[in-house]
């Protein structure tokens, strides 16, 4: 409330009395008030000090029949902050749900009053009871964090500090970031009684290569009869013998034994359409898809693919994942039916790094 009293150790030299000076920065060269004192202490009223500031004291020794002593300061060079109005809270911080590598970004809304710094807190329960600890303090509105663990939650909340102000309150979030291996799944689709090699891993990223696959046998759905889920590849792999649509879960595990499980659905359809071919060279790095569905994907060369295709437009996109790639595709389908087109060419500057390429095909009859 700006009352106080600063007090400091008496001089050796018999008969002295004292200058106590204050000022509103720490150089000394702003506001400055000089107080002649006989006592070891100075005691201020509430009345003496403005809200929102902060004080400073140096202190010296006088008597007139020697040289003034040197100027004796805090150790710590730190004055003495009177808060006045509470800083305001945050308005927002950003915390990612989940993170793969257990780097990753927390970010937050500025605070309104200039010249703040924060404080970000991190726990590993919401109730910041578990692990506490702080993490950043500094004039920036955002925090880089790495080495986050596998299997865990990380919970954040930011305050505003200036001195000559009281603390801002928490912001905090509802959600933390959950540190563990992150696996996109893939839709697929199979014919009834025909063959089936289809992908229903799209992505795996976090955790320690090698993975493996599985399904979830604790979660609700089965995968069609007679399939399997490669152990290796993610693929639904075999021969399905019931028409229908089937709702399951498929986990990647990694080294460790770290596992993320994630919903695909496959639908296993009757055979009314015509046995087409479609192929050709494909750089490692493009993934293609048709109708949503993959098949051929990031990490193996080339595509051929026989499959049954209804007659009508369909949408095949190509996707270039990193440097370099190309795809030169034809399609083939038997006598009595033609594609439209019968083939497209995407050398590699038509499809740079990061970008998609949508066509239409038609089959006709």
């Amino acid at each position: 409330d700006g009352a106080y009293a600063v007090s400091w150790l008496a001089s050796a030299t018999k008969g002295v009395s004292y200058v106590l000076e204050e000022a509103t920065d720490a150089a000394f060269t702003q506001n400055v008030q000089s107080y002649s004192v006989a006592a070891l202490n100075k005691t201020f009223l509430a009345a003496d000090h403005a809200l929102g500031t902060t004080y400073y004291y140096r202190v010296k020794a006088v008597h007139p029949e020697y040289a003034d002593s040197g100027w004796r300061e805090t150790a710590s060079k730190a004055g003495c902050a009177v808060p006045g109005t509470a800083l305001a809270t945050l308005a927002t911080l950003t915390v990612p749900k989940e993170d793969a590598d257990g780097a990753y970004s927390v970010s937050w809304g500025g605070s309104p009053t200039t010249g703040v710094e924060y404080v970000l807190e991190e726990a590993t329960n919401s109730t910041f009871t578990a692990n506490r600890q702080e993490v950043y303090r500094g004039p920036d509105p955002a925090a880089a964090l790495i080495g986050r663990s596998l299997d865990l939650t990380y919970y954040y909340r930011v305050k505003a500090i200036k001195p000559g102000y009281k603390d801002g309150a928490w912001k905090t979030t509802t959600n933390g970031c959950k540190v563990a291996i992150i696996l996109v799944t893939a839709n697929a689709t199979c014919y009834v009684n025909q063959a089936c090699n289809v992908p229903l891993v799209a992505s795996v990223t976090g955790g320690s290569e090698p993975y493996h696959f599985q399904q979830d046998t604790l979660a609700a759905g089965a995968r069609p009869l007679n399939t399997n889920i490669d152990l290796l590849t993610g693929n639904l792999v075999g021969t399905p013998s019931v028409v229908g649509t089937y709702n399951f879960k498929v986990c990647a595990v990694d080294l460790g034994g770290h596992q993320d499980c994630e919903s695909v659905t496959v639908k296993v359809n009757p055979v009314t359409s015509p046995w087409v071919f479609i192929g050709g060279s494909i750089a490692n790095f493009a993934r293609v898809t048709l109708d949503g569905t993959i098949i051929k994907n990031v990490g193996s060369e080339n595509l051929s693919r026989y499959m049954y295709l209804s007659t009508g437009d369909h949408a095949l996109s190509v996707t270039c994942t990193e440097v370099h790639c190309f795809a030169y595709l034809g399609f083939e389908a038997p006598a009595g039916y033609t594609f439209t087109p019968a083939s497209i060419d995407l050398p590699p500057d038509q499809i740079p790094p990061g970008t998609t390429r949508d066509f239409t095909i038609r089959l006709s009859q």
